[in-house]
């Protein structure tokens, strides 16, 4: 990323200064965070610190870059949080029925949608969405994070929404495939033969099987919403890890751009982590497995 970062064109002290500074302000821009220095010896610099947890100042505000990161990563926590819980909520129970009533109208409807949810950009849906939900209906605000409980609440729904549309469909069509895939299976058949309740059946012996591939997809689709809310965050002014990262990219603010990145993949691998331990508990085969390894 630094590397890639000092390949684009474009010199940053003129980006955040503008086009009409002088050349004694971008001097002094320039020594002062050493912008002149050999790229080795600015990526050198910058590693050491940050194997010491400092990554660094912005060049822009002049702010240290763990603080407004550390500010900024609750806002996109919550809205990853509330927009996976409006993709598995939705997600799980549209792919279910329509893996029971496949072929149906219900099942052709939700597809259909489910596609045009997993094609739309991040940045029209959100357009769309405020312009119906606020400026025609005015349910929602169309931006900021609201004040008090029930106005953080209505804040969040639009930004929420638009952030998990793609993954509530990715969610419903790998839950419906994995139903697909079991349900004249012999333990399936067997279980109905037996008398139990279809119900039963279906939640019990067919959903529990198909849990490992909608937990694997839920997990990635984590880490993808937490770096990928830049566009939702910019759309609806949310003050996120997303937005400021896009900010740094628009100014050519190294520091910031990395320390983003460095969080973003941090927490991708603790999700990642998270997603693999679920597995054990989910599965107990998988459980039974680490535990024969370790003998």
């Amino acid at each position: 990323m630094y590397w890639l970062i000092d390949l684009t064109p474009g010199d940053p002290a003129i980006m955040i200064l503008g086009n009409a500074a002088s050349p004694e302000s971008i001097a002094k821009l320039h020594e002062e965070f050493h912008l002149d220095d050999p790229l080795l010896v600015r990526y050198g610099r910058y590693m050491w610190n940050a194997l010491h947890g400092d990554l660094r100042t912005s060049y822009k505000t002049k702010l240290s870059v763990a603080a407004m990161i550390a500010e900024k990563l609750p806002n996109t926590a919550r809205l990853t949080f509330v927009g996976m819980l409006i993709a598995i909520l939705i997600g799980i129970p549209v792919g279910i029925i329509c893996a029971i009533k496949q072929y149906s109208i219900f099942d052709n409807t939700a597809m259909i949608f489910a596609l045009i949810w997993i094609s739309a950009p991040a940045f029209w849906l959100g357009l769309v969405l405020i312009i119906i939900f606020s400026l025609k209906l005015g349910w929602f605000p169309a931006s900021g994070m609201g004040t008090g409980f029930w106005g953080s609440v209505r804040a969040v729904i639009l930004p929420a929404f638009t952030a998990c549309a793609a993954i509530g469909a990715i969610i419903a069509r790998i839950t419906r495939s994995a139903m697909l895939e079991i349900m004249n299976a012999d333990y399936i058949t067997t279980a109905r033969a037996k008398g139990v309740k279809e119900w039963t059946v279906i939640m019990k012996h067919m959903f529990r099987n198909v849990l490992i591939p909608v937990i694997t997809i839920t997990g990635l689709e984590i880490g993808i919403m937490l770096g990928g809310a830049c566009y939702t965050e910019s759309v609806f002014s949310w003050p996120g890890l997303g937005r400021y990262l896009l900010d740094g990219v628009k100014s050519k603010d190294t520091p910031v751009i990395l320390g983003c990145v460095i969080v973003i993949s941090a927490m991708t691998c603790i999700v990642n982590l998270i997603t693999d331990l679920i597995y054990a508990f989910v599965d107990p085969r998988i459980k039974s497995q680490y535990k024969s390894g370790g003998k």
